[in-house]
C-alpha cells in the first residue's frame, strides 16, 4: 500500500495498519547531523508511537541526550535513546531497540 501524502509516497506495513500512533521507528545514527532532524520529524509524525534513537558512544552528541530533548516536544510519542560502544555486538545489545520496529 502506497498512499500519497503531499506528493510523497509512504509505505505503511500491512502488519500495523490500525492508524495513528502505532508505529515503532528506530533511527540508526540518530545523534548525527542528519539523524537528529530525522528523529525530530519522526517524533512529530502522528503515525509514530515509539521512537528509538540509536548511535555509537563515540558520537559527538549522546543518543540519550537527543532522546531527552525530543521527549520535551508536545507529542504522544515515547522516545528512548540507545548507545553502543564500537566494540559491542549489536545482536547482543540492541534487542529491545530493534524488536518490533516497523521502520
Amino acid at each position: 500500500i502506497l498512499p500519497i501524502q503531499s506528493g510523497i509516497a509512504t509505505h505503511f506495513p500491512s502488519s500495523n495498519m490500525s492508524g495513528k500512533g502505532n508505529f515503532k521507528v528506530c533511527v540508526c545514527g540518530g545523534a548525527g547531523g542528519i539523524g537528529q532532524p530525522l528523529c525530530m520529524l519522526m517524533a512529530k509524525n502522528p503515525h509514530v508511537g515509539e521512537l528509538c534513537v540509536f548511535d555509537l558512544t563515540l558520537a559527538m552528541v549522546p543518543a540519550e541526550g537527543v532522546a531527552a530533548d525530543l521527549s520535551h516536544l508536545e507529542t504522544k510519542v515515547k522516545v528512548k535513546g540507545y548507545a553502543l560502544d564500537k566494540d559491542d555486538k549489536p545482536v547482543e545489545k540492541l534487542g529491545e531497540c530493534l524488536t518490533g520496529c516497523d521502520l
